[in-house]
């Protein structure tokens, strides 16, 4: 017998694509936490109990199935449910969560970058994290001896952090894209779902393109590009974290990377934006640290590419939320 699921949240792409007439899923992994799905447009979805995993793409439910479904089994979607060979799930009374930008009528506090920056390093160590995250991807590996798995790990912490610091070396915004194809060997880089090297650069674009959206500004980069250098990229990481690299790059992100950058383009300081950058933190076993890192890197970048409002004090303490949520029946197609 099928065990009953209800969603308790849907974020607003998984909605829409899971209205979508026929719509058929195939299961890409299942982990802890976590179950996700593509469709044959290679569309991706996930089903999650955690609610720092919310997202557009992410399907909240109050606890995962009792058997989880193995990869490549499929499931059908149609009348506002989901199912599997060991689930069905009804999502469509589920909440609506959709992160919200900055709203354009809020200025950017003064000394904003450094108000992120420390707060990040309040929350985390970010130069000795690429050395724990290099350590512990190494070892995951296993095999070899411990001399040589000391000095792959120590290599991988190398390219980390000579990658991070040379994002960070951007004087005007055309200079973006250059500097993605020179830190490109970190693509793929790392173990797991999303290997830390794309998360630092998931980081980094996100906060670039929400500190932009906030104020309808570029900076002068070129995102049409850096959006076609990050699809190039397909063949060199994972199917996931292929997707979520691109979302990034539109500024689309999870629930506690939204929160924190809202917060903080809204005026947020102290401990607010400390305990903001600890949710992020604390994202898998080393998603969050590597987004934080590319957070640090794209602060570094607006430090030298802000002015005008990027420079103009409101005095606002802001909202932390990060995302709006309205109640209803998803729409059906």
């Amino acid at each position: 017998m099928k065990q009953g699921l209800q969603a308790l949240e849907i974020g607003e792409t998984a909605q829409e694509l899971l209205a979508a007439a026929g719509a058929r899923w195939n299961v890409l992994a299942a982990v802890r936490g976590a179950i996700y799905i593509s469709n044959p447009d290679r569309d991706l979805l996930w089903i999650t109990d955690r609610p720092d995993a919310l997202h557009p793409r992410a399907i909240l439910i109050p606890g995962m199935p009792r058997h989880v479904p193995q990869c490549g089994d499929r499931l059908g979607g149609s009348d506002g449910l989901l199912r599997c060979q060991t689930f069905c799930m009804v999502w469509h009374q589920a909440e609506t969560w959709t992160a919200r930008e900055a709203s354009n009528l809020d200025q950017l506090g003064i000394e904003f970058t450094d108000r992120v920056i420390d707060a990040i390093r309040q929350a985390t160590n970010p130069e000795q994290d690429l050395v724990v995250i290099g350590q512990s991807e190494v070892a995951a590996e296993g095999g070899g001896q411990p001399a040589a798995r000391e000095s792959a790990s120590n290599a991988m912490a190398r390219d980390l952090a000579r990658s991070t610091g040379i994002l960070s070396r951007v004087k005007v915004g055309r200079d973006v894209l250059r500097v993605l194809r020179a830190a490109s060997r970190i693509v793929g880089l790392g173990q797991g779902l999303t290997p830390v090297g794309d998360d630092i650069l998931g980081g980094y674009l996100y906060a670039l393109r929400a500190a932009g959206n906030a104020h309808g500004m570029t900076f002068g980069i070129d995102w049409e590009g850096v959006i076609a250098w990050v699809r190039d990229l397909a063949q060199h990481t994972n199917v996931i974290s292929h997707c979520l690299l691109l979302d990034h790059a539109r500024g689309v992100a999870c629930a506690p990377l939204a929160a924190l950058m809202r917060a903080a383009l809204e005026g947020a300081r102290g401990a607010q934006l400390v305990q903001l950058a600890s949710d992020v933190s604390g994202i898998g076993a080393s998603s969050g640290r590597g987004l934080l890192a590319g957070v640090t890197a794209a602060c570094e970048v607006l430090r030298t590419l802000r002015g005008g409002p990027l420079s103009r004090s409101t005095g606002l303490e802001g909202n932390a939320s990060g995302h709006s949520r309205r109640s209803g029946i998803a729409r059906v197609c």
